[in-house]
């Protein structure tokens, strides 16, 4: 009786296949080690990657599954062995290609209890080439023939236990989330019907991605990429957390407090309160708190009257030892008292102005929450105000006084409004108003000068397009000076036009006689700036008086003025372009235009180029011939004083100004002016000093919320008259003050 044929037994001369004897070789076992490890341990654990993880689990399967899936079928053949390989590929692309298969896969291993989750992901198809890595590999390993033992036996049995149960059986907990809402989480796209948020294709803490869902504030994980410092899990104020950010040091009465908040991962926890200083954690605040402490007056203050108080009761330096000063302070960061502004009897505290509003208390409690940059105490002096009156609702931006005290007003071409000026009597009442120009062009104005007869000469250039002027066209160009002169009545007496040969820097006017104009003029050229004093009569004709340029020199006009003993003197200022020196000269020009007598008044510092805005200034000369020069430099006013025969001189600081200083001498006494800067504002404000620079007397004038300009000062008797441009939420206006002295 014939054996029954076995079915695993090969045909012909084919060799007997074992697939079990794979689960022996190192690189099986090594990619089964790998497998486990990556799907049971490193995956959700944020030792690698989410997509690493990823990859992994994908190259080692590839390499694992095609030798068990070998052994599980019945026939022992080679076909059985590429059945197998070309199985296990086939149905991995589908499921990474069709996410409704990946889902009925992860069901049907579930209806056989076998936990385990697949994401279909096209880029796994990368893997594919590990099944010719096992191919490659294993089959040699499979077709050889060994001798049969137990041990070996037991251990390809484990071997394929523990292989099918890494191959289908994978971690809940790492390879999605515990709590299913969306079949498709995970899968790098968003699927609103599901419920889902966002997929950023992980299941990571702290990626502001979470299970699909945003994180956001209050969800117990503190987010430093969205802002947050703290997380308490809820949105309550003073409990040292508040919308996830650690809220800020506090005052609780004479204390000052602040807040640690741990930095919360995966719990809430409570916020500690600290007692500052006595702080650990670095909670409170290290660093003094810098404060420009400034004190305005608003008023006149003088040596004999004691100046106001500021009171500070804390905080160390005190940093206003007199009135109208102004540096940092230094104050305690841990301070929570108040700043008291005590004032001298009949002074008025107004309040305390800061970068953050203007308060009416009498004391400002200072809190490390508020940001305070800069500080003023305002006081009102006890003299009254100016006595006021509107000379015109005007912008005005050049002022000409004669002896007569008419004014000329004058104003340069703004956008389409054309150049104006207006002359008014000693009443303030207007004899008459001009306009310049068109829409298309008009005249920037250089300077005005008003004679004693009434009559103006102007000095500007053509901007825009041509100008009609006199019956001539003027086209626009910065290199030609025009001269024009009105009659007493406003009429055009003649317009001259005079070439510079290179762009007009700026002119200053002053009279050289009853009806002569002079003018310092400076012009900027391609390598050097040239400086001239032009002469101007009556009859229109312009010659050159004196020429002050050198080689390799620039300058920079700033005052002329006729002095009565000495003649024409210029105030100008000296660039050496090789020796990189600035130098401030005031020089004599006699009849003939010769020098008669040349003197430096101060050696500059820190101007690298000549800017008008940054650097001017005026001077005066007293009956002993002894010079005294108000200088604006960056900001710095100073007054310096240089005498006539010795070399020695003084230089007083002052407080800091903007805009042209002014000077006025009377008797032994020199007031020197300015426009005073108060946050947005402006003021003018008046030192008065001796003729040894000793300091007399200091007043400023302005009220909150206008900003006046000072245009001119003079002395009528024993009043002084000033003369500012005010600028408003209503507008602007020209403004006459006058004080008794």
């Amino acid at each position: 009786m014939s054996a029954m044929p076995n079915p695993s037994a090969p045909h012909g001369g084919e060799r007997t296949l074992r697939p079990e004897r794979v689960f022996l070789h190192p690189l099986w076992l090594l990619a089964l080690v790998l497998l486990v490890l990556n799907d049971h341990f490193l995956k959700g654990s944020g030792l690698l990657p989410g997509m690493v993880t990823g990859k992994l689990s994908d190259f080692t399967g590839l390499v694992v599954a095609p030798a068990l899936l070998a052994a599980l079928l019945p026939w022992r053949r080679r076909a059985t062995w590429a059945f197998a390989h070309l199985a296990v590929g086939l149905v991995f692309t589908l499921l990474q290609l069709s996410p409704a298969l990946a889902q009925l896969w992860t069901a049907l291993l579930g209806m056989l209890s076998i936990p385990s989750r697949f994401v279909s992901d096209p880029s796994d198809l990368l893997a594919l080439p590990m099944l010719a890595v096992s191919h490659l590999f294993f089959y040699p390993w499979a077709s050889r023939s060994l001798p049969k033992r137990a041990l070996q036996r037991c251990l390809e049995g484990v071997a394929l236990s523990v292989g099918l149960a890494a191959s289908l059986a994978t971690s809940q907990e790492t390879q999605g989330p515990p709590v299913d809402p969306t079949p498709v989480c995970g899968d790098g796209s968003v699927d609103l019907d599901a419920g889902e948020e966002c997929d950023d294709g992980n299941y990571n803490r702290g990626d502001g991605c979470f299970q699909c869902k945003w994180e956001a504030c209050g969800d117990g994980t503190v987010m430093p990429r969205l802002g947050e410092s703290c997380e308490d899990g809820n949105y309550e104020a003073n409990d040292g957390c508040n919308d996830c950010a650690v809220e800020p040091p506090y005052c609780d009465g004479a204390q000052m407090k602040a807040w640690f908040c741990p930095d919360v991962v995966a719990t809430a926890e409570d916020c500690i309160q600290l007692q500052c200083p006595e702080d650990e954690t670095g909670a409170c605040p290290q660093a003094p708190a810098q404060v420009e402490m400034r004190v305005f007056d608003n008023g006149r203050f003088e040596s004999k009257q004691p100046h106001p108080q500021h009171g500070f009761t804390l905080g160390e330096p005190v940093c206003l030892e007199e009135l109208s000063s102004s540096r940092m302070c230094t104050l305690n960061p841990y301070w929570c008292q108040s700043l008291v502004a005590s004032p001298a009897e009949d002074y008025t505290f107004v309040g305390w102005r800061s970068n953050f509003g203007i308060h009416l208390e009498p004391s400002l409690t200072f809190d490390e929450r508020t940001p305070i940059q800069t500080l003023a105490a305002i006081f009102e002096a006890p003299e009254g105000q100016p006595q006021e009156r509107v000379l015109a609702n005007e912008e005005v931006e050049w002022l000409s006084r004669n002896v007569n005290d008419e004014l000329l007003l004058a104003r340069s071409s703004v956008g389409s409004a054309a150049a104006w000026v207006a002359l008014l009597d000693a009443s303030g009442a207007q004899r008459y108003a001009l306009n310049f120009g068109t829409e298309q062009g008009g005249l920037r104005i250089l300077g005005v000068m008003l004679d004693e007869r009434g009559e103006t000469t102007l000095a500007a250039v053509v901007e825009g397009v041509s100008v009609e002027l006199g019956g001539q066209l003027f086209p626009a160009s910065d290199a030609v000076l025009l001269w024009l002169r009105l009659d007493s009545a406003g009429n055009l007496s003649w317009v001259k036009a005079q070439q510079a040969g290179a762009s007009i820097l700026n002119v200053r006017l002053s009279l050289a006689g009853a009806e002569t104009v002079a003018a310092l003029l400076t012009v900027q050229g391609a390598e050097n700036d040239g400086i001239g004093l032009w002469i101007v009569e009556p009859d229109g004709s312009i010659r050159l008086h004196a020429d002050l340029s050198a080689a390799q020199h620039s300058y920079l006009g700033q005052e002329l003025r006729l002095n009565a003993r000495l003649g024409l003197m210029a105030l100008y200022v000296d660039r050496d372009t090789l020796e990189a020196t600035q130098r401030l000269i005031c020089a004599t020009i006699e009849s003939d235009g010769s020098l008669s007598q040349s003197k430096l008044v101060v050696e500059l510092s820190g101007q690298e180029e000549l800017d008008e805005s940054l650097l001017e200034a005026s001077f005066l000369v007293d009956d002993l011939e002894q010079l005294y020069v108000a200088l604006r430099q960056d900001g710095a006013l100073s007054l310096i004083h240089v005498a006539a025969a010795e070399p020695q001189s003084w230089q007083t600081q002052l407080p800091e100004s903007a805009g042209k200083p002014m000077l006025l001498l009377q008797a032994d006494e020199l007031d020197v002016f300015g426009t005073q800067m108060r946050g947005d504002s402006k003021a003018w404000h008046r030192e008065r000093m001796n003729t040894q620079g000793e300091h007399l007397l200091s007043e400023a004038w302005g009220a909150p919320g206008n900003s006046d300009a000072l245009l001119g000062a003079w002395r009528d008797g024993e009043r002084l008259v000033l003369v500012v441009q005010r600028s408003s939420v209503e507008g602007f206006a020209l403004i006459e003050q006058t004080l008794s002295l």
